[in-house]
């Protein structure tokens, strides 16, 4: 794993390894399928050589009792071609396909990200309820999605990547796998 600048093996995983088959969906999960459910936006974004993310947590009723929304989550991710190469000694970050698009550039331009989210609300008609993000370095992505996109403030929700703010979640999510 790589945690403050280090490479490292060992240590505590967050969950051990025979949970996370349990989060597998087994049917075809697509953003078309997905689109008429509600859905929760989540933000992290890079400032140079580390991975952007932007996550969809839409909330799918359960067959034979729809007041009862089963989590389904789609992850899409963007790295500059210089961390690839940065990386490539520890882990081959191209055979992730459709998961993550490699760019071109040092760092990803924020623009990119703001684009392909604004996409999915006015192209592909997600039913978009918030969108949450870091304040810290989301100056340009914010001013593009609200300027240029036309995305409403109100949709908009800063939390601070702290863990004062995280630890709850966390611990939540970590409660409904194991």
């Amino acid at each position: 794993r790589y945690r403050l600048g280090i490479w490292s093996s060992g240590g505590t995983a967050w969950l051990p390894p025979h949970a996370w088959p349990s989060c597998a969906y087994k049917g075809n999960l697509t953003l078309k399928r997905l689109s008429s459910y509600p859905c929760a936006i989540g933000v992290d974004l890079s400032s140079t050589r580390d991975t952007t993310a932007i996550s969809l947590l839409f909330g799918v009723p359960r067959e034979g009792d729809p007041s009862d929304l089963v989590p389904h989550v789609l992850n899409f991710y963007w790295l500059p071609r210089s961390a690839v190469h940065r990386y490539k000694k520890h882990i081959d970050l191209e055979k992730f396909g459709r998961f993550l698009t490699i760019t071109p550039d040092e760092a990803l331009d924020q623009r990119t990200a703001a684009d392909f989210l604004a996409d999915l609300i006015f192209k592909d008609r997600i039913d978009v309820r918030g969108i949450a993000f870091d304040p810290y370095n989301s100056k340009i992505f914010i001013d593009h999605l609200m300027k240029a996109r036309g995305i409403p403030e109100a949709m908009l929700r800063e939390i601070p990547t702290t863990v004062r703010t995280m630890s709850p979640a966390t611990k939540d999510l970590e409660s409904l796998i194991l």
